[in-house]
């Protein structure tokens, strides 16, 4: 979703069309976040206390040094905290050989800076700034040596407890992880604002561009596999973090196939799901393709790797094309996944809004290839059924809930399109996480409800669910079908 941490942009790129190239869209976003303009970035975000020992009385204050706190009024609950400098965070978030590596991590709990980048449509003041800390979640052995996974964990209150699981998944084309990292950090706030656990797993990378070596070169079936081992990870250690219940997944760009494909494959499992202009099939890329539908160099590039073969070349019966061709595999049963919430640009060139759409209407027991209302305005939203929804936005690229038009240098870098664009996708994603965290409270009370509680938790759980449908009710029609949240 961003690009590597580089030198600044200079002015007179800015009224360029960038987002026309994902490479330049990289690199422009990543000159933005450099250390020299990150001060005009931040958000003012408040932040949940600490305690710490002033003498004989326990004192409540924000952590702004590196040492032990603790979580309690009483001085009895201690963590270990380490203050996180912005010239440190820049040479951590370019530092791509020890970045996602479970070998080099802080297990300390931090503010990390980037969580106050303000880089989204949907904007962060007055959010809660969460803590974040890091633990190793996985160590697989490669031909290249032991590859060690980094899991970061953001909560608002590191004491908290009966909070949601989210597994937020990051983009770059499944190949880097320095802005797809970026992204994730961006949204963070939003997600742990509404009570949610976020837990942002690492993967291994296809080719090697990332000079994590033990972790290059891996098939997209290993990465799929790292996304598997995540979710049993999460399931197996989110009451420690303080959450309960199956988790939320979401991703952006190829970590939105990623988290589609939990979502598919380990759909029990899996509360919900948000994708951002996630790729879901790869048989409709092949037949583009061939077609000549289909020429972004980028994608292109990327799309070979991912096959691991020319993709004019290559033969949809194979793997990984069958596997990863979503829309067919849903289209069997539809009624077995969990609510999708789609957002996809309609001048996505990258990801072209047709993948979201047929997964749309895989959801909904429609023909994969019907397609939407080209009259509509700046934004439509298209009812995939099962509580599903596909949100398509007449102006927005890939990346498109980023928008750096809070920025006095910034006003053209806005993937979500213009004001209005961006309000509508802003708003959107506000009631996405209201959607989410209903699903999420549901399945929390599912699971409280499976370990026990007799008739008294049943009738907890029929009232829960009553409530659940209420406000999913009210998402989807609003007050005489205003501000929709899905097609009435």
């Amino acid at each position: 979703m961003f690009g590597s941490l580089v030198a600044s942009l200079p002015v007179s790129a800015q009224s360029v069309d960038i987002f026309s190239d994902g490479d330049r869209l990289r690199d422009t976003i990543g000159g933005i976040i450099g250390c020299d303009l990150s001060a005009r970035l931040k958000a003012d975000m408040p932040i949940e206390p600490l305690f710490s020992n002033a003498g004989s009385s326990c004192v409540e204050q924000v952590p702004r040094d590196t040492g032990e706190y603790f979580t309690d009024s009483q001085c009895l609950e201690s963590v270990l905290f380490t203050h996180t400098r912005q010239q440190q965070f820049c040479a951590d978030a370019l530092d791509s050989e020890n970045l996602g590596n479970g070998a080099s991590i802080d297990t300390n709990w931090t503010l990390s800076p980037g969580v106050r980048y303000d880089i989204g449509a949907k904007r962060l003041d007055g959010v809660t700034h969460p803590y974040r800390t890091s633990v190793s979640y996985r160590s697989v052995n490669t031909p290249r040596g032991e590859c060690q996974l980094e899991m970061r964990v953001y909560k608002n209150s590191i004491a908290s407890t009966e909070q949601y699981p989210l597994i937020a998944f990051h983009g770059g084309s499944w190949k880097a992880r320095g802005f797809g990292t970026m992204g994730i950090e961006s949204v963070a706030a939003h997600y742990t604002s509404k009570g949610f656990v976020v837990f942002a797993p690492f993967y291994r990378l296809l080719g090697d561009s990332e000079p994590n070596v033990e972790c290059q070169s891996a098939t997209i079936a290993d990465i799929i596999n790292d996304a598997e081992f995540a979710l049993q990870w999460v399931s197996q250690n989110g009451a420690t973090y303080g959450a309960r219940g199956k988790p939320v997944v979401m991703g952006q760009s190829a970590g939105g196939h990623l988290a589609l494909s939990l979502a598919v494959n380990k759909s029990d499992q899996v509360a919900a799901a948000v994708l951002m202009y996630p790729p879901t099939d790869f048989t409709d890329f092949v037949s583009m393709v061939l077609a000549g539908e289909y020429s972004n160099e980028e994608g292109l590039n990327i799309f070979n790797d991912v096959l691991g073969t020319d993709a004019a070349q290559a033969d949809v019966s194979l793997p990984p094309i069958p596997e990863n061709s979503y829309p067919a595999r849903v289209a069997v049963n539809p009624a077995s996944y969990p609510p999708m919430v789609m957002f996809h640009g309609l001048v996505d060139e990258l990801v072209p809004a047709s993948q979201s759409l047929r997964l749309c209407n895989a959801l909904a027991g429609r023909a994969l290839d019907e397609g939407y209302d080209q009259a509509a305005g700046l934004q439509q939203t298209i009812d995939c059924g099962n509580d599903s929804a596909l949100h398509l936005f007449k102006e927005g690229n890939h990346a498109l809930d980023v928008c750096l038009t809070n920025n006095d240098l910034l006003t053209a870098v806005c993937p979500s399109g213009g004001r209005e664009s961006r309000e509508a996708v802003a708003a959107l994603l506000d009631q996405t996480t209201d959607f989410v965290q209903t699903q999420a409270a549901v399945s929390a009370q599912a699971s409280t409800n499976q370990g026990g509680g007799g008739a008294l938790g049943i009738v907890f759980y029929i009232a829960s669910v009553m409530l659940a449908m209420f406000r999913i009710r009210r998402l989807a029609f609003g007050s005489c079908c205003d501000s929709p949240t899905y097609a009435c």
